[in-house]
């Protein structure tokens, strides 16, 4: 999944559409597998893990971006 997200074309592409992108999915699953705060939406900020969670997702996303940039 790291090397799906690092091997496209752009932060945009990626998450169209954003509804059912697989980079959304992708994000959502540890979620629903992690289960009770971290499953319910208004819930998640409450866990610590979704903090952890979130920080290596946003660094994908950098990633990606200074990749793209040609800023690597």
């Amino acid at each position: 999944m790291i090397q799906k997200v690092l091997d496209c074309e752009s932060y945009d592409v990626m998450c169209q559409p954003y509804d059912f992108s697989d980079f959304e999915t992708d994000h959502g699953n540890p979620h629903m597998f992690i289960g009770g705060h971290m499953a319910a939406l208004p819930c998640a900020p409450v866990d610590p893990i979704f903090w952890c969670h979130h920080t290596f997702v946003d660094k994908l996303v950098d990633d990606l971006k200074v990749q793209r940039s040609g800023n690597m």
